[in-house]
């Protein structure tokens, strides 16, 4: 894990992701709307200029931009589970990162999502905000991923981490961006 986190540094650790089963069952909507999609440095036809935000839902102060396609690949119910992970960064600060386990049949599709996108990012958006957008180094087989904001601490990432699979109340500041560009399913 240490090892390959080096890898990734301030980016997302991905190892697997999306939302619980319950609401394909019940009909129930999460509470924080979580959106996995492919991304690029470069524009595209159907991709929208997004920037990252950090732990307070602002823009980050590197203004870092990514190229988002504009249809989620996975979503809230391609998670199986959601928990929060502390760890050190390389100034020895103390981070925290929300881990999502992905159900069976999303592991394997994420396994061969991540195949795809080897060298380029993977787009994490909340609420319609970019959060972090990684870049993959190897395909992903293991149905985990976390997310790791910048700045996000131990209240916030449990509020996502519940939020993501339940239909608890948290909600990310209001937006300093645009709203999300992905068409919403009616």
């Amino acid at each position: 894990m240490r090892r390959l986190y080096g890898i990734l540094a301030s980016l997302v650790l991905l190892v697997g992701c999306g939302s619980a089963p319950v609401f394909r069952q019940t009909g129930a909507t999460p509470s924080v709307r979580l959106e996995i999609l492919a991304a690029d440095t470069v524009p595209g036809p159907s991709r929208i200029r997004m920037p990252i935000v950090d732990g307070s839902g602002q823009v980050s102060g590197r203004e870092t931009f990514v190229y988002v396609d504009s249809i989620p690949v996975f979503a809230n119910a391609d998670v199986l589970e959601a928990r929060v992970l502390e760890f050190e960064d390389v100034g020895h600060r103390k981070e925290f990162s929300v881990e999502l386990t992905l159900t069976p049949s999303a592991k394997a599709r994420f396994a061969e999502f991540t195949a795809s996108r080897v060298g380029r990012p993977v787009a994490f958006v909340i609420e319609g905000r970019l959060v972090s957008a990684p870049f993959v180094a190897e395909r992903i087989p293991g149905g985990k991923c976390q997310i790791l904001v910048e700045g996000m601490g131990v209240e916030r990432a449990t509020q996502m981490a519940q939020g993501i699979v339940d239909t608890s109340s948290f909600r990310w500041p209001r937006p300093m961006v645009a709203p999300s560009p992905i068409p919403q399913a009616h």
